[in-house]
């Protein structure tokens, strides 16, 4: 779990990379009143926090609607079994 900060340094010190992200299937938005979740599935290529990683992860990102408009306020990749 990281925080804002947090993820913004491993980013910019370049131990967080990806080489591609492609969302494949099962795309799912519901809406709640001011707030949304979307879940899919994904594939991921690339570094995280200096270590290589790729496969299949479950995705679910969680939106807020404010007065400026909509905004991410958590997201979580689970990885999947490989095959």
């Amino acid at each position: 779990m990281l925080t804002k900060a947090q993820r913004l340094a491993n980013a910019k010190s370049g131990a967080t990379t990806l080489d591609s992200i492609n969302e494949e299937e099962n795309i799912t938005v519901r809406v709640y009143q001011n707030s949304a979740v979307a879940t899919s599935r994904v594939t991921i290529k690339g570094q995280y926090g200096g270590q290589l990683t790729s496969g299949q992860y479950r995705s679910t990102h969680v939106w807020v609607k404010g007065p400026a408009g909509w905004q991410l306020v958590s997201n979580q990749l689970t990885a999947l079994p490989r095959k």
